[in-house]
């Protein structure tokens, strides 16, 4: 269950924002391609633009504004390349179709940078401040002193977006210059309309402090759409482990059906709750409820393993961060947290880091294969995955990209701090994704005790989302609060014409992990993998195994006077002749 404060407001701001037994040794090796219920999305149109984004700050603590830039970003082109101006080799400048650069502070460059940049022919798109120090092709515009502004207006497409109360921007100072155009402005306290973006030929600044929506549409013309515009709606149930209630899910599931809406289930494999540890061969009818729900229209999505790090109940904890010391998987989760304290020098700390960093690489790693291979035991194949409340660091997305090609929600943006997250209002590919795809939720969701007041701050957000092309409209809901509130949350989003519910079936993704191979595309899902795809399968089958050894122990006769008689009439039948004998 994703953490309940959201950051809807998508803001680039100065130090903070507002607002992802049985011949085993034979079986284990025997490749099995199963090809499982009538179950693409088109990639960016001919090859995608080759961005640099260039960073400019005043310490490492403000990264977190670079990847939600290159998340912003991400929302164009797959191909990024994230630098420091400061350090980066200027020689490999002119090897990019564009460049992005960012600043949050006014700081000396060094002048072979300033030199390569103003040299640079191709396009550029430059946020925040620093603008002397990049040449004279940005010498038509400065910045002066913040205003308190009300509202951005996006002025081609003419959308405006209301600002957080008190919200202060940066005003951009044009000079008496022809050929410049204001793309975007802020309406102040004072009704006074000033330019926040602006742009000359294929050189565009931006104020630092722009809602990232206004932000978004300017890149969207700095890089030119894609494809035809498209409003992309999707549903997710949430939190569905091992002691869910198999009959509010069915009812769900029939309703969803006769919906015809094809929709998400986040996924846990295992259940923790005290002493009390369950998993899926624990709950028979849910399995089934699951599978029906596979095969009418719901897509899986593995939400971690067991949702819980320490002593939480599974679905209220967090798996692939310390939320106790706020950082990174460091340690198993049974032993006392080591914090910088407990070292007496910084190199022994270091050490200690870095053994921690090879630790929850393989803790990431066993999750999501134990995960996977728990799930495809009961024929249910999950094509994504959703961090435990959008909470990991940044080498838990590139290892999590090494087994899936989508991931959904919204993604912490800092090793720092867990409250750093984002979503893109578009599917995005960042750099820091290493090649994996985001698709975005944007909406929140239905929460309990609170259920009117949450519907309607997602129905504004549909309206304020569905002006801006190719956005997200997704949300996610907690089965265990029945169907009624789900009803609701569909007719919202059923609401936007012209809007098409995401089917990840009709994509193509993929998930590698260990040996099982899971792919969508054109309405199937196919999936190749051993016999026995794990420990837990193999355990699973000599246990029903077992049971059905006990049946043929305790049945042998009464079945074998069964086969006989049977065996006999249907000799009979085809020996009609001797038929009195």
């Amino acid at each position: 269950m994703p953490n309940g404060a959201y950051m809807r407001m998508f803001v680039m701001k100065k130090g903070v924002k507002a607002g992802i037994c049985l011949c085993v040794s034979v079986l284990m090796g025997m490749a099995v391609p199963i090809l499982h219920m009538p179950v693409l999305h088109a990639e960016l149109a001919g090859e995608p633009a080759k961005t640099l984004i260039l960073y400019t700050l005043q310490d490492e603590s403000q990264i977190d504004q670079v990847n939600f830039l290159d998340l912003l970003v991400g929302q164009f082109t797959g191909d990024i390349t994230v630098a420091d101006a400061e350090t980066c080799d200027v020689e490999m400048l002119d090897s990019f179709s564009n460049i992005v650069y960012f600043s949050c502070v006014e700081k000396a460059l060094p002048a072979r940078f300033t030199e390569a940049l103003d040299r640079y022919s191709g396009p550029v798109f430059a946020i925040g401040r620093n603008f002397a120090q990049l040449g004279s092709q940005f010498s038509f515009v400065h910045t002066s002193d913040n205003e308190v502004i009300t509202a951005v207006r996006y002025l081609p497409q003419e959308i405006e977006e209301a600002a957080p109360e008190k919200w202060y921007i940066s005003k951009l100072e044009v000079h008496a210059d022809a050929g410049v155009k204001i793309l975007a402005s802020a309406t102040t306290k004072t009704k006074e309309q000033i330019p926040v973006i602006v742009q000359k030929g294929d050189r565009v600044i931006c104020s630092e402090e722009i809602l990232a929506r206004s932000l978004t549409q300017a890149l969207n013309g700095f890089f030119g759409e894609p494809h035809p515009p498209k409003i992309t709606c999707y549903l997710r149930l949430e939190d569905v482990h091992p002691n869910a209630d198999p009959e509010r899910l069915r009812e769900i599931a029939e309703y969803l059906a006769e919906k015809k809406i094809p929709y998400l289930i986040a996924v846990i494999p295992t259940y923790i709750s005290g002493d009390r540890e369950m998993h899926y061969d624990d709950a028979p009818k849910l399995v089934e409820t699951l599978q029906y729900m596979q095969d009418h229209g719901a897509s899986i999505i593995l939400h971690g393993y067991r949702h819980q790090y320490r002593s939480d109940e599974t679905g209220e904890g967090f798996e692939f961060w310390d939320v106790e010391n706020d950082r990174p998987i460091y340690q198993e989760r049974t032993t006392e947290a080591l914090t910088r304290a407990d070292f007496n020098s910084e190199a022994a700390y270091l050490d200690f880091l870095a053994n921690g960093k090879a630790f929850e690489r393989e803790y990431i790693e066993r999750a999501i294969v134990m995960g996977v291979q728990e799930l495809v035991t009961h024929k249910l194949y999950p094509v994504g995955f959703e961090a435990p409340h959008y909470s990991m660091s940044a080498q838990g997305y590139k290892v999590v990209s090494e087994y899936f090609s989508h991931y959904f929600g919204q993604v912490q943006l800092t090793d720092t701090t867990r409250l750093e997250a984002e979503a893109s209002l578009m599917e995005s590919q960042p750099a820091f994704f290493h090649g994996m795809r985001l698709c975005p939720e944007t909406l929140g969701y239905i929460e309990e005790r609170n259920e009117l007041h949450s519907l309607e701050s997602i129905r504004k957000t549909i309206q304020i989302n569905r002006q801006y092309p190719n956005a997200y409209l997704s949300a996610f809901y907690h089965p265990y609060l029945g169907v009624e509130g789900l009803k609701a949350l569909v007719d919202a989003l059923e609401q936007v014409e012209g809007a098409e519910w995401l089917d990840p079936k009709t994509r193509k993704q993929w998930v590698h992990a260990g040996n099982i191979r899971i792919t969508t595309g054109e309405g199937r899902v196919e999936v190749s993998k051993p016999l026995i795809s794990g420990a837990y399968e193999r355990d699973f089958i000599l246990k029903n195994s077992v049971k059905w050894g006990v049946v043929v122990v305790w049945g042998g006769p009464f079945l074998i006077t069964l086969v006989v008689r049977a065996g006999v009439n249907i000799y009979r039948r085809i020996n009609p002749v001797e038929k009195g004998v």
